[in-house]
């Protein structure tokens, strides 16, 4: 409607842009990043049906708790992207708890706060960072013994929050944002129902957790360049919410109790916002305003990287090939699976995640020899016996398989299918030059 309007004069011409900037909010022009909520994709039930493993799942989804994203991309002559999204019980109100997922949000914004608030100062990405320790769940630190250079910074914290998703780092940089910002810019992004209130860390409460260190930025002479005082989140405000208690059972040491797990005191996030993170890391030029983070082209190559590199590739940090094999956090295609030989010509961008029953994953899947990618996302419940906090859930035997299932149907599926033009993917492979 908007085109066929008439502009007379610069006045009418400046209304009628500021018109459509604000109706852009409101009805997102890249309509290839909606998502089918509460829906069962044509194509995913049909592949899900040619799976036997997958069939109880298929069945009996409510019970597991299902959630996929499959996303489909195709280029122009010219590399353009089209998104296509499949979706398969997207349902955004039921909670899942999306554990390591959110180091995905907590990496982008650590890199953009640094970009945007602390480069005048000089602070940097590999700037030395110390940590203070101001209440009594906090702890300090001046040294990183994992990093080649020995001192903290933030550029390494995200590298181990991702390739092996360590907690420590990801504690790290939740205390360099603060609760507060964290909320504020995943509200500036419309994602109001997706929050991030907790470190990964049994010592610190909802009180603890509002709480974040001063913390301090140095340049490689040891010269104070910025220090961030502590910081309390007065604004986070507790409700309790029945809908979000999962389970039958929770463990009390040995007694059981009945009721279920309340999660409203949670870190909170849906699976098609995560999912739509990790496209703008890879396609950034191709995301609405809301999704445009301010990051470097160094900044999206340090996530790519992270987010791609296996532990027996990485120089910095050094990983121990026994505790952290190849396939180590790629559940989609290998699993659990230690001898599992990996095919080098196809590369997962991922982030797993796994806690209280859930097990989730994310990605951008290549496959630089046979030209193809895509988008994967998924979620599921497996604990069958209902019963929280009793360390018996069902990873091993159905949540970790059902990803690799899934990511196999749909690999396969993606090797089938006629696309006019070939992805290049020259930028991932300076990355990676071995994943040819």
């Amino acid at each position: 409607m908007l085109s066929v309007l008439k502009i007379k004069n610069q006045s009418h011409r400046v209304i009628f842009i500021c018109l459509a900037f604000y109706l852009g909010f409101l009805f997102p022009l890249h309509s290839q990043l909606e998502f089918k909520t509460n829906s069962y994709s044509p194509l995913l039930d049909s592949l899900l049906r040619t799976n036997k493993f997958l069939e109880p799942i298929h069945n009996f989804p409510d019970f597991y708790r299902v959630q996929i994203i499959y996303t489909q991309i195709d280029r122009d002559t010219k590399g353009n992207p089209t998104f296509t999204n499949h979706t398969w019980r997207l349902t955004p109100n039921e909670y899942f708890n999306p554990a390591s997922l959110v180091k995905i949000p907590a990496a982008i914004f650590s890199l953009e706060k640094i970009n945007y608030e602390l480069a005048d100062y000089g602070v940097t990405k590999y700037s030395p960072v110390f940590y203070e320790k101001n209440y009594s769940c906090e702890t300090e630190q001046q040294w990183d013994s994992t990093c080649i250079c020995l001192y903290p910074n933030i550029a390494h914290f995200i590298k181990r929050a991702l390739i092996i998703s360590e907690n420590s780092p990801y504690k790290r940089l939740y205390e360099f944002l603060g609760q507060g910002y964290i909320q504020k810019k995943l509200a500036s992004m419309g994602f109001s129902e997706t929050r991030i209130i907790q470190r990964f860390s049994s010592d610190c409460d909802e009180e603890g957790n509002r709480y974040t260190n001063a913390v301090n930025f140095f340049d490689v002479d040891s010269i104070l360049l910025y220090r961030q005082p502590e910081m309390y989140n007065q604004e986070y405000i507790h409700v309790k919410d029945s809908t979000i208690m999962v389970g039958n059972y929770i463990m009390d040491g040995r007694k059981k109790i009945k009721g279920g797990k309340d999660f409203s005191n949670a870190n909170r996030i849906q699976l098609h916002h995560v999912h739509q993170m990790m496209m703008a890391i890879f396609f950034p030029g191709s995301m609405p305003q809301n999704l445009q983070f301010r990051l470097t082209d160094d900044d999206l190559n340090l996530l790519r990287y992270a987010l791609g590199i296996n532990p027996e590739e990485s120089k910095d940090p050094v990983y121990d090939k026994k505790d952290y094999w190849p396939a180590y956090n790629n559940y989609f295609f290998y699993g659990l699976s230690k001898q599992t030989q990996m095919m080098k010509h196809v590369r997962i961008f991922n982030k797993v995640a796994m806690a209280y029953g859930f097990v989730s994953e994310t990605a951008y899947i290549t496959d630089f020899k046979n030209k193809r990618e895509f988008f994967l996302s998924a979620t599921i419940y497996a604990n069958k016996d209902g019963v929280l906090l009793d360390n018996r859930y069902d990873y091993a035997d159905v949540g970790i398989p059902f990803l690799k299932d899934l990511s196999l149907l749909i690999y396969n599926y993606e090797l089938q299918r006629k696309v006019k033009n070939q992805p290049d993917f020259s930028e991932l492979e300076r990355l990676f030059p071995t994943s040819k």
